[in-house]
């Protein structure tokens, strides 16, 4: 029946975007240290359209659980499900903005996706250890062999909590799918941009959409198994 999906995706919805604005609000203090009060503001505030955006992408993984698919992580249950969706908006909004992404959220990604994978939600408590691992040192790697020093703290930050929820394999996924929805996500950026650093290329909304597209896909990436 449409009407269970669809329930589940009103719970989703509603999750995410209360988590969306807790976060945001949380992280008030953090973007004004390091991009001025105007700029916090700016980029924390109430705003209709990214409640909206983060609203339907919630429904409309829900609907898409009408079909059976492999991700467990939607599976998990709406409220968690909500609150992953809920944190990337808020570091995809914040990165857009302000070209910062909160230490304060990324380490709070990290650490709840290591409760949830010693709950039994996504890997295991080691591929969530090991999607830390790849997702700190594999860019530093590469980074060391090319001297590309685009990539931040705030974005290795943000790569760990997502190998803490997806596993090590999806860490390589998200980079290959965020290098390609940067392209897109800078020309947003570049228009909704109010702070200083407005030729810098965001790496973190391109690296949550590829988080998303991962956990909602109908491939399991984020696990070493079979």
């Amino acid at each position: 029946m449409l009407s269970e999906p669809l329930f589940a995706g009103l719970g989703i919805a509603a999750s995410a975007i209360a988590t969306m604005q807790v976060l945001l609000i949380w992280s008030r203090p953090e973007i004004a240290r390091w991009r001025g009060l105007a700029c916090a503001i700016q980029a924390t505030r109430w705003r209709w359209s990214w409640a909206l955006i983060i609203g339907l992408l919630g429904v409309a993984a829900a609907l898409g659980l009408s079909n059976p698919i492999d991700a467990p992580l939607v599976m998990s249950g709406p409220v968690v499900f909500g609150a992953w969706l809920g944190t990337l908006g808020a570091l995809s909004r914040i990165d857009l903005l302000v070209r910062l992404l909160p230490d304060r959220i990324c380490l709070t990604l990290l650490l709840a996706g290591i409760a949830a994978a010693l709950m039994g939600v996504g890997p295991t408590p080691l591929e969530s250890l090991f999607g830390i691992l790849v997702g700190l040192f594999f860019p530093l790697a590469i980074a060391s062999q090319t001297g590309n020093r685009s990539i931040g703290r705030g974005d290795l930050l943000l790569l760990a909590g997502i190998g803490a929820w997806l596993g090590p394999l999806a860490v390589l996924g998200v980079l290959a799918l965020g290098a390609v929805a940067t392209v897109f996500v800078w020309h947003v950026g570049c228009t909704l941009h109010q702070g200083p650093g407005a030729d810098f290329l965001p790496l973190g909304p391109g690296l949550c959409l590829g988080a998303l597209s991962l956990s909602i896909g109908a491939i399991e990436l984020g696990t070493l198994g079979t």
